[in-house]
């Protein structure tokens, strides 16, 4: 059995995104729709992802670093694996399985800090400690993009990254359908005749 460890961090700015995560619905890329050997880059809309890589079968130990979904991961080419967005998420998360401790940090589009979180040390499966820690961080400046980075390349594998897309503020929100009425009922110019 695979137990699963969470550690999350909120950062300051980020109690309006978790009191609206509720709200915001969660996708998850599991991985496991891409062949073995890929190198991960575009492959999933809205979301970009640099230094990651979904390993060959026979060279993939799952007895080490297990999958949590079906049997992908990607693993790091590099010391890092970055993935952004054109838009801004409220959250991003994965589990991590690495042989050191392997930080999440999430940034906005002017490159700040919101926050980062690591896990506690090495945790492939014979480490003694839970594989599959989940890192997470909210913010609810909207991240542009996070980073997980590791000591080096081929130290960890990421599986179920996981996002959530700022939520639309209520009052832009009624705007928007408001907005979306008129266009559907259509407004007419109004005519003046002049007698």
């Amino acid at each position: 059995m695979i137990t699963k460890t969470i550690f999350r961090l909120v950062a300051p700015a980020a109690l309006v995104s978790t009191l609206a995560m509720g709200q915001a619905a969660a996708h998850v890329i599991t991985f496991d729709d891409l062949p073995g050997n890929t190198t991960v880059s575009n492959e999933y809309p809205g979301v970009f992802f640099s230094g990651a890589k979904v390993p060959e079968a026979d060279v993939f130990a799952p007895d080490f670093f297990p999958p949590v979904s079906q049997s992908q991961v990607v693993y790091n080419l590099l010391a890092e694996i970055r993935v952004a967005t054109l838009g801004a998420w409220s959250e991003v998360g994965g589990f991590i399985t690495g042989n050191a401790a392997i930080t999440l940090a999430a940034y906005d589009s002017s490159d700040v800090l919101l926050g980062s979180v690591s896990t506690p040390g090495e945790n492939y499966v014979t480490s003694g400690r839970d594989p599959n820690i989940f890192l997470s961080v909210a913010s609810s400046a909207g991240i542009a993009y996070a980073i997980f980075r590791g000591p080096g390349a081929n130290t960890f594998t990421l599986d179920n990254f996981t996002y959530a897309v700022v939520p639309l503020p209520g009052a832009l929100l009624l705007f928007g359908s408001a907005l979306a009425g008129l266009l559907t009922f259509g407004a007419r110019p109004r005519v003046r005749h002049e007698d």
